[in-house]
């Protein structure tokens, strides 16, 4: 027969184990998406990248071309933002690495409501000429739909005061 203090210390070693292995495992994961969690700089990065993308790829569209200034298809600008915007929103809903303060808390927060308000799927259609294309400088009928789908988005979201006044973005 085992002393009384071996089985209870062989018992609470086996327990310390599975504790440790239990807390090591869950670490920098989001038990809710499973994805890794992030720094809450790397994910305000993420963010920042996405919004560019997405900023670009509206006044592209917004003079009817099908390439940015600088000569960047606006095909490949959408294929890098919805890479973008698929890393950045498993990163979003993984959320930010603790500790965080009170800052990075609201900064997570501002950066959903954002994410779902401004940066949604982009709508590309092909440019054909003519009025569609705004080729003498006219607004397209894609930018026309997106604005208003925006605006209404952005006004339910006054109305029921879910974003606050100071977190909308400037006038470009």
């Amino acid at each position: 027969m085992q002393p009384k203090y071996r089985r209870y210390s062989t018992i609470f070693v086996v327990a310390v184990a599975l504790f440790a292995v239990a807390a090591l495992g869950s670490c920098g994961k989001s038990p809710a998406s499973g994805e890794r969690q992030q720094a809450i700089g790397a994910i305000e990065q993420l963010f920042q990248d996405t919004r560019e993308l997405r900023d670009r790829i509206d006044v592209t569209q917004s003079r009817g071309a099908n390439a940015t200034k600088s000569g960047v298809a606006l095909s490949d600008l959408v294929d890098r933002y919805d890479a973008t915007r698929a890393r950045l929103q498993r990163a979003l809903a993984a959320g930010a690495l603790p500790p965080l303060d009170e800052e990075d808390v609201r900064a997570l927060a501002a950066m959903r409501q954002a994410f779902e308000i401004y940066l949604d799927e982009v709508e590309t259609e092909p440019l054909s000429g003519g009025e569609e294309s705004g080729a003498n400088g006219s607004v397209t009928a894609p930018t026309i739909r997106r604005f208003w789908r925006t605006e209404r988005t952005a006004m339910r979201h006054f109305r029921t005061g879910s974003i606050p006044a100071s977190r909308t973005p400037p006038d470009r």
